[in-house]
């Protein structure tokens, strides 16, 4: 199920912000990415609803918010560098 994918974005920026918290770095930035996971929240929400209910279409809307988080994911991992480069064995 393809917004599957929206959730686990989510669950990879909850992750970043559980190490941040426990690191105490980018601290700065936890509320922008508590941001950024309800709205990959919503996301999830709405598409697995669309999938169920639209019969054509779905592609298209999808492939353009999916890039556009995908593109956010990438940013968001660069951002918290700092927090995932203090990750230790």
């Amino acid at each position: 199920m393809m917004p599957t994918e929206f959730l686990f974005f989510a669950l990879l920026f909850l992750l970043f912000a559980k190490l941040a918290r426990k690191q105490n770095t980018d601290t700065d930035y936890l509320r922008t990415l508590s941001i950024w996971t309800n709205i990959q929240l919503a996301l999830f929400v709405i598409f697995t609803v669309l999938v169920y209910t639209m019969q054509k279409g779905f592609m298209t809307p999808y492939g353009a918010i999916y890039l556009l988080s995908f593109g956010l994911a990438f940013a968001v991992t660069i951002r918290m560098r700092e927090t995932i480069e203090t990750t230790g064995p």
